[in-house]
């Protein structure tokens, strides 16, 4: 008897103690917003930065990606970005095309530019960390199994504000197109040159209705994931894929994946 007593009194011991232990874990357990909080702190206090990175574009279902990319840049004066893309070395394409991006008012604008494709502004991870800050809807996660000394979270923007980040994204880069249109006429005869201009802006007013009608019964996913070093609270590596999915004028469904993987490093 006393020993069963002995017995269920240990039990109930080990319980307690089990149930404290996990408790108090849980109660110290970071916040992944913060964390996210404190990398975004820890970029915007450092000078310069490089990071190298890779996008690519699948449009079926088929697992093959259509367009690859390369991309590098730099931070420069907190404020200044320069970035310089290329396709994928299995393509013939070798032109690198290049882009800098000044800050004004909290907004990237675009300097200078190099070539019309890719739009190298949705590769700049600078932006990308700071729209996902200003973004409303978003759910943030701690991952685990990550290497010691490091920090993973996940972050996902919910249907509607996943729509809205890449509707944005995709209208400010038609906008941008719009606004290169009379250099594209620059190798047109003087006389011709009106009207191709014309044709031209025709052509662009009816693809932006389309991806507008398209966006309107859109749906999409976002999900980050941001792997943050513990020692310095700086961000290590940025990697994205972004969904889209939507019907075209004869009702198809179509869907868009595009996935990116960028690495930090070179703090000042």
């Amino acid at each position: 008897m006393c020993r069963s007593l002995y017995r269920f009194l240990m039990a109930i011991l080990c319980t307690a103690v089990l149930s404290w232990g996990t408790g108090c874990a849980y109660r110290y357990q970071e916040d992944p917003k913060e964390i996210f909080q404190r990398a975004l702190t820890g970029l915007a206090g450092k000078e310069e930065m490089k990071f190298r990175g890779k996008a690519a574009i699948r449009t079926d279902d088929h697992g093959l990606f259509d367009t690859e990319y390369q991309y590098s840049g730099t931070l420069k004066n907190h404020n200044e970005v320069v970035i310089e893309s290329y396709l994928s070395p299995s393509s013939s394409d070798t032109k690198t095309r290049s882009l800098t991006l000044k800050r004004v008012n909290k907004e990237w604008k675009a300097e200078s530019l190099d070539g019309t494709k890719p739009s190298l502004a949705r590769w700049n991870p600078v932006a990308q960390l700071e729209a996902i800050e200003q973004t409303k809807n978003k759910t943030f996660r701690t991952e685990y199994g990550v290497p010691r000394g490091k920090q993973m979270i996940r972050i996902e923007l919910e249907g509607e504000e996943a729509v809205m980040y890449l509707s944005n994204q995709l209208e400010e880069e038609m906008q941008e197109l719009q606004s290169e249109l009379p250099s594209l006429t620059s190798t047109v005869p003087n006389d011709k040159r009106s009207e191709c201009l014309k044709e031209l802006n025709t052509l662009y007013e009816q693809q932006k209705s389309q991806l507008e009608d398209y966006l309107t019964r859109a749906q999409a996913t976002l999900v980050y994931h941001l792997l943050i070093d513990k020692r310095t609270n700086l961000p290590l590596r940025l990697s994205s894929e972004s969904e889209i999915r939507y019907e075209e004028a004869e009702g198809a469904p179509k869907k868009e994946l595009l996935v990116t993987d960028v690495y930090f490093d070179h703090y000042k």
